[in-house]
């Protein structure tokens, strides 16, 4: 181990800034990792970067790179680059992965995060960093954010994941939108990923959205049949609503102002 004193204070945190600057936001293990110092050294390097502007802090533990030319006072991170590094082994989800798609209608103050166990959300400027908890290994896939690689929900998954917590994706009007963006989407994989839901009310939701979308995605006969099979008996509320109707073969209560706000 070696510690700071033994250092060049102002060599060492610009390269330590330098270093970092291509994933954006880092821990302070990495950088123990990366350097071989201790954890008095790593504080210590991570604290002379802050007071020269070079890094920031989102909270004890993890910091961002502020780029050269950008003012550190009023420099903020990226939310979804600070949620992957959170929670490396979480996936963003929901209303985010919609936004990582390319297809979220409209702009959301929030950042959801897929974890195994329940964490603490917390704030980075005005977006609200929130884990929810939710399967993690299946219907993953890798996209670039400012040249990082983060772990998204899949098409798919995000689309089943909408209509399990339709809240977490800005609500079924908004999810509705959303999703009308996707060009196609694998029935079969969807199907896949529905038997993998301990909540079988998401079967007949999905079954729904399907039809819903229809002439867009078209909705294959064997994979309609199956849904029809795996669907609970009763009727689904959707999303709470005051005024509700039954809506079409899946026995799904929606709200009943619906059609009329989708036009």
């Amino acid at each position: 181990m070696i510690y700071l004193e033994e250092l060049h204070k102002d060599t060492m945190t610009t390269k330590l800034a330098a270093d970092f600057l291509p994933q954006r936001v880092f821990t302070s293990d990495e950088v123990k990792a990366r350097y071989g110092v201790s954890d008095h050294a790593a504080w210590q390097l991570v604290l002379y970067a802050k007071r020269r502007g070079q890094i920031g802090s989102v909270r004890k533990g993890l910091y961002f790179v502020v780029p050269p030319g950008d003012d550190p006072a009023t420099y903020r991170p990226d939310p979804y680059l600070v949620a992957a590094k959170a929670a490396p082994a979480g996936v963003l989800a929901y209303h985010s992965a919609l936004d990582l798609h390319g297809v979220a209608h409209s702009a959301f103050h929030e950042v959801a995060v897929a974890v195994p166990t329940w964490r603490r959300p917390f704030p980075v400027g005005d977006i609200q960093i929130r884990f929810v908890v939710a399967p993690t290994g299946f219907g993953c896939q890798t996209l670039s954010r400012e040249g990082v690689p983060i772990n998204v929900t899949d098409r798919e998954r995000t689309l089943v994941d909408g209509c399990d917590r339709p809240h977490y994706s800005g609500g079924l009007e908004e999810f509705l939108r959303s999703v009308e963006g996707f060009p196609s989407v694998d029935h079969r994989r969807v199907l896949d990923y529905v038997r993998r839901y301990p909540r079988k009310s998401v079967t007949a939701k999905v079954g729904w959205v399907l039809d819903w979308f229809v002439e867009q995605w078209g909705f294959p006969d064997d994979v309609r049949r199956e849904l029809q099979t795996l669907r609970p008996q009763g009727a689904v509320i959707f999303e709470p609503s005051p005024r509700k109707r039954l809506a079409g073969e899946w026995g799904v209560l929606v709200p009943r102002s619906l059609e009329a706000r989708l036009g």
